[in-house]
This record gives structure tokens, sequence and C-alpha cells, in this order.
């Protein structure tokens, strides 16, 4: 990684990882999208969904609490995000909308 970018600390499964918030869009309807990168420039895990029908807007995503149990209280903690109380379905799971501080989030540029 190239530029100094504001890391976090997140615990996972007993390591410590510094990560990077990235944003982004989602190509088939331009919502918020929001990737963690390790400070190594390795992918971490992408911690949004893509939902069709969406209520989310330029600030807005549902969280992938589904495949990342430790998202929310990550988010919460640093001051990331917040919830907005409103939920997103897609098949049998339900994703929280939460509301992103965009200063928090780094700008994603492919290589």
């Amino acid at each position: 990684m190239k530029k100094n970018y504001k890391k976090y600390e997140l615990e996972f499964y007993g390591d410590i990882y510094k990560v990077i918030p990235f944003k982004s869009r989602y190509f088939n309807n331009n919502t918020l999208a929001v990737i963690l990168m390790t400070d190594k420039g390795e992918d971490f895990a992408d911690i949004t969904v893509n939902i069709e029908f969406t209520q989310a807007n330029d600030t807005m995503a549902y969280i992938d609490t589904n495949n990342n149990k430790w998202v929310e209280k990550f988010l919460q903690d640093n001051k990331i995000a917040k919830p907005t109380g409103e939920y997103g379905f897609s098949g049998f799971c339900s994703y929280p909308l939460y509301e992103f501080d965009l200063t928090k989030l780094e700008e994603f540029e492919e290589n």
C-alpha cells in the first residue's frame, strides 16, 4: 500500500489485523460497497451485500452479517457506521442497513 491510510485494529480468531475500509460501488445499481483490506494490500472481507431492491443511498449499505458475524461490532466500535434500524432481505437472510461516515472510508482504486 502506497498511501498513509487510516488503519483499524480487528481481532479475528485470536489474531490482530490492521485493516483499512475502502468504498466502491456495485456495478448494477451504483450503491455503496465496502471492502476491508489488510495494511499489506490483501483482501480481508467484503463487508456489504448487494441487494437489488434497496433503501440504501450514497451513504448507506447492507452489512453482511451472514458471513461476517463480527462486522457490526467492528463498525460501531470504530464509529465507521451506525445502524439505521432497517433491513434488506435476500434468500433466507436479512441484512441490517447501516449509514457510513464516508470520511472513514478510503477510495478504492484499481491498479
